[in-house]
């Protein structure tokens, strides 16, 4: 019966029941609670890079038509730089990296041509 008072937490979770000790509720509450803050965050994070990107895809276009074609490459080379970096050391995602330097990699060849 004590197996059934945990799984359905009808009883009291905050002792030591067969020996083992029980974490007790309001950790659980407090771990949630970080859990979604954290979730917060990094949905937070993910929609301020999705606007960067937006905004670089959106000034590319405009450098692209006006025919400044180094000024695009100038700022995809020093945006995805970052980015690359970013991927390479915090994510530590070197996949992440490799996509993030292909635009550098392509802003160097139009500023060498």
């Amino acid at each position: 019966m004590t197996g059934v008072n945990i799984t359905a937490m009808t009883g009291g979770s905050d002792d030591y029941i067969s020996g083992y000790l029980i974490v007790p509720r309001i950790l659980g509450t407090v771990f949630s609670g970080m859990a979604e803050i954290t979730v917060l965050i990094l949905a937070a994070v993910l929609f301020i890079v999705l606007l960067i990107f937006l905004a670089v895809l959106i000034i590319s276009c405009i450098l692209i038509k006006k025919r400044k074609l180094k000024a695009d490459a100038w700022m995809k080379i020093i945006v995805f730089s970052i980015f690359t970096c970013v991927a390479a050391f915090l994510i530590q995602s070197s996949v992440i990296a490799v996509l993030m330097a292909v635009p550098v990699v392509l802003g160097a060849y139009v500023l060498t041509k």
